[in-house]
């Protein structure tokens, strides 16, 4: 259970990121860092079709929500989002 709190606290987070970018104004940066493992397991995280995944690669655990639309992809370490052209980039 701990691990589905933790992949559900990591796609919130990104979620959140994302909303943050949107409602702010132009030009608009912030870095943002991801663990590279989750509860010791390690994960695929990607955005598609405005949803962020978050999935162990074992495949036991996986979350996907909706996210509104951006250029770019999340990566595990170091993000960097921003707003411009009121476009989200991440990466």
């Amino acid at each position: 259970q701990k691990t589905n709190l933790e992949i559900i606290e990591l796609a919130s987070s990104v979620k959140d990121e994302i909303d943050l970018a949107a409602s702010s104004t132009e030009g608009y940066q912030r870095e943002f860092i991801l663990p590279t493992k989750i509860a010791g397991r390690d994960y695929e995280i990607n955005i598609t079709d405005n949803a962020v995944y978050v999935r162990t690669s074992d495949g036991k655990f996986a979350i996907a929500l909706p996210v509104l639309k951006i250029t770019g992809d999340v990566v595990k370490g170091q993000n960097k989002i921003s707003k411009s052209n009121d476009s989200i980039i991440l990466n």
